[in-house]
Parts: structure tokens; C-alpha cells; sequence
């Protein structure tokens, strides 16, 4: 496991995006992301598992949890978990141009 932190502090944002990733999987995948306030305490964690193949090399995680931390005691406020039942691809047509890290980022939730 190894993680990748991003700041924006030009952009006003204080805090810090960590994402955990696992690298033994193929192709590696992000298990968690974790939002950690400017003095460095955790405020909120999407946790990811539940991955399944959509279409050949795309995958996503049908089961999300997310967690969210009172910044000033660090204590846990609220918990949800998503279970996805059914998804699929939005443009097929696109799947086999898609690679980790690619500019298709976006997931839509359809009812």
C-alpha cells in the first residue's frame, strides 16, 4: 500500500487529499481517499471495496463508505455506505481507449 497526497494552498484550500493505494492488484487501485484538515486530522474517508469488471479493463467498486470526523474533537459524526446493485458503462464505445489515469473520471448514478 502506498499513498499519494495532493494540496491545492494557491487555490485557497488548506488540507490535504491523501489517497491510499493498493499496488498489488493490476492495474493498482485507490482502497481510500482520506481528507485531512490544514493541522493534519482526518475529516473524511471514502472507503472503497465490492470491485467488479464492468467491461473488459474497466472496473469500479460497488460498495462505497463514507466517513466523516468532527475536525475540532475528532470524533466520528457520520457514517453512510452506498451498495451499488447494478452498473454499467456509460459510453461503451470508450472502454477501449480507457487506461488508469485517463481523462474518463466521471461515474453517474442512474436510477
Amino acid at each position: 500500500m502506498f499513498c499519494v497526497d495532493e494540496a491545492a494552498p494557491e487555490q485557497g484550500l488548506s488540507g490535504i487529499a491523501r489517497h491510499l493505494v493498493d499496488e498489488r492488484s493490476d492495474p493498482p487501485r485507490v482502497e481510500r481517499l482520506q481528507v485531512l484538515a490544514g493541522e493534519g486530522s482526518l475529516v473524511l474517508e471514502h472507503r472503497y471495496a465490492d470491485e467488479r469488471e464492468l467491461a473488459p479493463g474497466y472496473r469500479r467498486p460497488m460498495k462505497i463508505t463514507t466517513r466523516w470526523w468532527s475536525p475540532l474533537t475528532s470524533t466520528l459524526v457520520r457514517e453512510r455506505t452506498l451498495t451499488i446493485l447494478a452498473a454499467r458503462v456509460g459510453a461503451e464505445s470508450s472502454v477501449p481507449t480507457w487506461r488508469p489515469g485517463a481523462e474518463v473520471t466521471d461515474w453517474r448514478v442512474q436510477r
